[in-house]
């Protein structure tokens, strides 16, 4: 197999419009004299998760165009710092999705076991207060509840 191939499939990969800055991939903008003259085209660039040195790009049917680097402008204590500050929001991120997922777990606890309520309001009626077997519990519309007519039989 072609050693271009092999190592565009082991690749991660995303296919992004290029920008005026160049490619945007982990947390910083990546050029060569590719993107410069084709920006706002589409390219496939292809990258190594924990090298962040440089990244491919490549035609969207797979076809090598040449490899970009970080933008020189960034020193490499730059990109530490923007790396940690993206990696300090992903954290808390994080944080904040686990304390809700607690707060969820918490607040619907009683009502996530079989038979379960969260407040005695919502306990269903005891054996004493359940209308016996064949009743039906039907409720009066508010017009027939005036005091005048409490003293006729009610009919649904």
């Amino acid at each position: 197999m072609d050693p271009e191939k092999l190592r565009f499939a082991l690749r991660h990969r995303k296919v992004q419009t290029i920008q005026s800055a160049g490619v945007w991939k982990h947390g910083i903008y990546f050029h060569s004299p590719y993107t410069r003259s084709h920006v706002g085209e589409q390219t496939t660039v292809a990258w190594l998760l924990k090298d962040k040195t440089f990244v491919d790009l490549y035609t969207q049917t797979g076809e090598f165009i040449e490899r970009a680097s970080p933008n020189k402008d960034h020193s490499p204590e730059q990109i530490a710092a923007v790396m940690q500050e993206r990696n300090a929001r992903w954290r808390t991120q994080n944080e904040r999705a686990r304390r809700s997922k607690r707060r969820k777990a918490r607040q619907f606890a009683a009502t996530n076991v079989p038979g379960g309520f969260r407040s005695l309001d919502d306990a269903p009626p005891s054996a004493e207060q359940a209308p016996a077997p064949g009743l039906q519990v039907v409720s009066a519309p508010l017009s027939d509840l005036d005091p005048a007519h409490l003293n006729e039989p009610w009919s649904p």
